[in-house]
């Protein structure tokens, strides 16, 4: 793996419509695994291909303590609930403003190896797969702002509403020590009974509790290999 550099506004490779991915090879990989290396390194919730001048329809996004990677992904269905909250962007540092998304988001997608699934979130999950999603297409979230915040009006905003979002969120930390919504615990810790008890290999479990495969088959190989070793002759899921 190796950290990119993240373009910013400005750059017009920000503006461009990126083009599908049609070859899921080591190529594809190397890439995945570049834009995971460098959304760590940022301390982001999400990184699309075209923010490191990558012209391909490939999406990252942690909100939950686990990589989803999101290939040729396309927004499938929105909730008419919506949320409206702070927002801000890895290309466009230092810069936040109030935008208005849908509550609850799902995405059709394929992984690494172009095997296609669904997976619907919500809350701030569901406000990366749309701001991301919108990057592929050559949309900054600014577009969707009258104004961007001043440095008081954010200082403000945070005071008044930060400890409200994350109460409403849920928030707690897995055994890595990252912080991992209370819903996406639940499914994982469902994910494992099943695995332990059925005879159903992850993919399986995967598409069954609207979780991303490789992300699964990561969660499992650092909190539970041992369970993993018992089971060789399933599938856990490709390395990433």
């Amino acid at each position: 793996m190796a950290l990119r550099n993240i373009v910013t506004v400005g750059d017009p490779v920000l503006t461009k419509v990126c083009r599908p991915v049609t070859k899921f090879d080591d190529r594809l990989s190397q890439l995945i695994d570049d834009m995971i290396e460098t959304l760590h390194d940022a301390n982001g919730a999400g990184l699309a291909a075209p923010q490191i001048g990558v012209l391909r329809r490939v999406v990252i996004v942690n909100t939950e303590g686990e990589d989803w990677e999101l290939v040729n992904p396309e927004i499938v269905e929105v909730s008419e609930e919506e949320q409206t909250g702070i927002e801000g962007c890895l290309s466009l540092p230092g810069r936040w403003g109030i935008v208005t998304r849908p509550y609850t988001v799902r995405v059709r997608a394929q992984d690494r190896d172009g095997a296609t699934f669904e997976v619907e979130d919500e809350d701030i999950t569901a406000r990366c797969f749309c701001h991301e999603i919108e990057h592929l297409d050559g949309h900054l979230f600014s577009e969707h702002c009258d104004r961007l915040l001043t440095d008081e009006e954010l200082e403000q905003y945070l005071k008044e509403h930060e400890p409200e979002l994350y109460a409403r969120r849920g928030m707690m930390r897995s055994a890595g020590g990252r912080a991992v919504s209370r819903r996406s615990m639940e499914k994982y810790a469902e994910a494992v009974r099943l695995y332990e008890t059925t005879d159903e290999d992850l993919q399986t479990i995967a598409q069954r509790l609207g979780l991303v495969y490789n992300s699964l088959g990561g969660f499992m190989r650092r909190h539970f290999p041992e369970l993993l070793a018992r089971h060789k002759g399933k599938a856990t899921g490709p390395k990433g």
